[in-house]
Formats: structure tokens, sequence, C-alpha cells
């Protein structure tokens, strides 16, 4: 299974033909060279046992160990969710407000600028981005300029006002 970085995953097994006396599970972390065994807690369904990883940061292989008896070996590989690591934006005002041009960093929910403000926007995610866009308020998509894998760009004017989302 596939699973975001920092996830619980909880582990289920059901045993079948009998009640078993130890239900282990056996885990192994990307990097590691032993199995660390944790006894698995019983369910309310008969013979049914589970056990939660807490937070898996790496990928992981695990099996069941019943008694004697051993489930195959499965695998849980880890994911990076997609963040937004970084927003800068350059602002150059129209000369009539007479204001020095600005830069902020991060993304606000709302950035109010005078009429003809011409706004640059940079954005650097975690990970490689195939495509992203900003939606505004009317849903109309303003494809953002990709600059490298994991950066992207888009240049306006503000003409009116506008609220922007971000898709990635």
């Amino acid at each position: 299974c596939e699973v975001p970085e920092g996830s619980d995953v909880e582990i289920f097994a059901r045993i079948e033909g009998g009640t078993p006396e130890q239900v282990n599970l056996c885990v192994k972390h990307r990097g590691e060279s032993a199995w660390r065994v944790s006894p698995m807690a019983r369910t309310l369904e008969e013979n049914s046992f589970r056990f939660r990883l807490a937070s898996v940061t790496r990928d992981s292989s695990y099996y069941v160990k019943a008694d004697k008896q051993k489930t195959d070996t499965f695998h849980i590989k880890i994911f990076q969710p997609l963040r937004l690591t970084r927003a800068m934006w350059s602002l150059q005002f129209p000369e009539r407000t007479h204001l020095e041009a600005q830069s902020r960093e991060g993304w606000r929910e709302k950035l109010t600028v005078p009429q003809d403000t011409v706004v640059d926007l940079e954005l650097r995610f975690n990970r490689e981005v195939a495509r992203a866009q900003l939606l505004d308020q009317n849903d109309q998509e303003l494809l953002l300029q990709r600059i490298d894998p994991r950066t992207f760009r888009y240049s306006f004017q503000a003409d009116r006002d506008r609220i922007f989302r971000l898709e990635a």
C-alpha cells in the first residue's frame, strides 16, 4: 500500500483454523537490518487482531506471525503529500500611489493591492509538480508558468478585486 509520510497504518489480521496463543506483527523499516516484533491486540471479532504503526516515515515491510505460521511479506510505500513550501509576491505599485516596490512572503487568504499594481507570484512546492493553476472566485483558470519541476510563476496586473485559490 502507499501512504502519506507520517501517517498511522493500521494492520489487521484474521486467523483461520483455530485460536493462536500468540500473534505478532514483524516490521522492518527501510535501512534497518532487524525485524521489530510486536504483539498484536485482539479485536472484538473472533480470531482477529490489530496493531497500529504510528507515524510511518520510511518505506517498510511487515508480516504477521501466529504461533508457527506466517503470512507473506507486505510492503508500505511512503509518499510525500504535496505542500507549498514558499510563496513569494513581488508588487510594483502604480506611479500615482508613490509607493515603493515590495516583496512579501507566504500564502495569504487575501492580498489587497491598488488597481493597476503589477503582481509577480512565485510558488515553490516540496516535490515535483506536473501542472499548477490558480482559480479565481469565478473558477477562471490561470495557468502558472513552470520554471522548474517544483517552481511556478504567474504575473498579472490587478485590474479588479480577485480572490485566488491554488490547485496543483
